[in-house]
């Protein structure tokens, strides 16, 4: 009876295994087939038919435009230039 049931489990794990595996396969081929389809459109735009959500994404998009142009106006030479100023206070503080 033992060995049965065994036998069972074996059989449903390496159903389950194949079944998964097809299905993984399956949901790859579904998913590149959708990309395929939006690169080909002529407006090459997809938007969301939730409009909160829509207004949440242009919202960080907004966001992230803002601080790309604030990192682009850093001036990284001036932060590296010696700073008399910081190197004293660190000087008086490391003693």
């Amino acid at each position: 009876m033992e060995k049965l049931k065994a036998h069972e489990q074996n059989l449903q794990a390496s159903s389950e295994s194949a079944i998964a595996e097809h299905l993984q396969d399956a949901f790859v081929t579904v998913q590149l087939l959708q990309d395929s389809m939006l690169s080909e459109t002529k407006s090459r735009g997809v938007q969301l038919v939730d409009e909160e959500v829509q207004a949440a994404i242009s919202g960080l998009e907004q966001d992230l435009s803002n601080l790309r142009n604030d990192l682009q106006s850093v001036d990284l030479e001036k932060l590296r230039e010696r700073n008399v100023n910081r190197e004293a206070l660190v000087e008086r503080w490391a003693r």
